[in-house]
């Protein structure tokens, strides 16, 4: 269900086009989508989604159009007007005083970021060094709804080792993840917290050589790309050199780096509240061993919220809160947006910690936090000692 522009073009045909998602069930999440308009024979019609468009390797590449589908979910968020994808390509390049920006051949990291800033918003950038940091950056703000793209590189693969001549730079845009119902197997360390997050075991994203969700699928396993072994992910690729009449094939997928684009006033990012909640557990560990043998075990959820939301399920769901009215919850005056840290103990979530977005970056943000559980009602006074 949906429906695709035609355009007159030789080549390159697909134009904006809206289809519906798999649908948000089986673990699966769709967090970055919105609700467009058609018309047919005056009957108005509606499709929640994310807009796909192809690139035409003239205005736009596989970037601009990554960067303008974020854009069209992150500009209604926020309130910007929505840019055509020629007019992303043009932002892009906007300091680029070496001549004409057209036809274009791709844009650099700097230029998405060029390009999302010129639309009002700011950019949260970040290399990606391991899977677990990937999925925590994807599940923490895309629970807010926010878009992320992501600069990768795609291979051949020949048994366990990636063809390095085979490398293509793309970009694609995350809109949405499936979950494994297994807790993550891992283990509390001085640098490292169990996160809910790791539980994603497959990304869906917008790819313009593809659909507005194809799928990237986490692999267990590790690749030897040059001297390096690395875990990846599998995506379909078109594959021009088929002689059986496949017309795609899998490839590695390697993600480099993500853009996420944000209201100028999230100043407050992931890596912060995460650096919080370590040092936290520190305190824990030095005042009370007994309390961080239990502590340890908790699965954390780390995720940016918009506050209205937040309230929403405050009074929605018939979850007890055991220090606070809830009343007093929704009466408090907080930021557009916050940080939620979970703390969750087989499942249930037994605290919420409330962390501002807009304060600077050299203090913890700090502002509230909701015990759901008389078990764990102990930690009241270590949380409220440490954070006051």
């Amino acid at each position: 269900m949906g429906f695709i522009v035609i355009r007159p073009f030789n080549k390159f045909k697909i134009g904006r086009t809206c289809l519906v998602s798999y649908g948000n069930n089986n673990n699966r999440v769709y967090f970055s989508t919105r609700k467009h308009t058609s018309h047919l024979y005056g009957i108005q019609l509606f499709v929640e989604t994310m807009a796909f468009q192809e690139q035409d390797h003239t205005t736009t590449a596989c970037a601009s159009i990554a960067t303008w589908s974020a854009l069209q979910i992150a500009g209604k968020l926020f309130q910007r007007k929505i840019p055509s994808p020629s007019a992303v390509t043009k932002n892009a390049l906007s300091t680029n005083l070496s001549g004409s920006k057209f036809p274009n051949s791709g844009l650099t990291g700097e230029q998405i970021c060029t390009a999302i800033i010129a639309n009002g918003l700011s950019t949260y950038k970040s290399p990606i060094k391991t899977h677990k940091n990937l999925l925590a950056l994807v599940y923490s703000y895309g629970k807010a709804g926010l878009p992320i793209i992501c600069g990768l590189s795609i291979y051949k693969k020949k048994n366990n080792k990636a063809i390095t001549s085979t490398r293509i730079l793309h970009a694609v845009t995350i809109n949405g993840y499936k979950l494994d119902t297994k807790i993550p197997k891992e283990v509390f360390s001085k640098y490292e917290l169990r996160l809910n997050s790791s539980r994603i075991k497959k990304l869906y994203a917008h790819d313009d050589q593809l659909c507005p969700f194809a799928r990237l699928e986490m692999q267990s396993t590790y690749i030897q790309i040059g001297k390096q072994s690395v875990k990846y992910l599998t995506t379909e690729w078109p594959n021009s050199e088929s002689n059986n009449g496949e017309s795609h094939e899998k490839r590695v997928a390697i993600i480099e780096n993500i853009y996420i684009p944000l209201h100028p006033n999230m100043r407050i990012h992931y890596p912060d509240v995460y650096e919080t909640i370590l040092q936290f557990m520190n305190y824990v560990f030095e005042t009370s061993k007994g309390w961080f043998e239990i502590l340890k075990e908790a699965e954390w959820d780390i995720y940016l919220k918009d506050l209205n939301k937040f309230k929403q399920d405050i009074l929605k769901h018939p979850g007890t809160i055991f220090n606070v009215h809830r009343s007093e919850v929704v009466n408090t005056h907080f930021p557009k947006y916050i940080w939620v840290v979970g703390i969750k103990f087989e499942q249930s979530t037994a605290y919420e910690l409330i962390f501002d977005t807009t304060e600077s970056r050299d203090r913890t943000g700090f502002l509230y936090f909701i015990s759901h559980s008389e078990t764990y009602k102990v930690f009241d006074d270590l949380i409220q000692k440490y954070f006051s």
